[in-house]
């Protein structure tokens, strides 16, 4: 059963007092499930700190502290261009047609 909580960046409030969801960027999620007792824990997630997960202006995903991802470049068409570890670096190439060609 998935007792996963979802926690996305905290809603607006404009100068009426209306309250609005500011984006559609998850932050971190919490899995509850770790607490159940008798339950095999096979296949759920460890949880994550708060603010896991950083994005750009543009809502891309630059970075995933629990995963060891310390920075993600994009290209102009919105493509993986880069992505960076502590101890390793995996690079993207694309055709003409930004179809990828290359991951190494």
């Amino acid at each position: 059963m998935d007792y996963a909580t979802y926690q996305y960046d905290k809603p607006l409030t404009d100068f009426y007092l209306n309250t609005k969801k500011a984006n559609n960027r998850l932050t971190y999620i919490d899995d509850l499930a770790l607490l159940e007792v008798g339950v095999e824990q096979t296949e759920e997630i460890e949880d994550q700190s708060p603010n896991n997960y950083t994005y750009d202006a543009k809502g891309r995903i630059i970075s995933d502290v629990k995963n060891g991802i310390t920075s993600i470049q994009w290209t102009s068409y919105d493509k993986i261009k880069q992505v960076n570890y502590a101890n390793k670096t995996i690079v993207y190439e694309y055709n003409p047609q930004h179809l990828r060609l290359t991951k190494s």
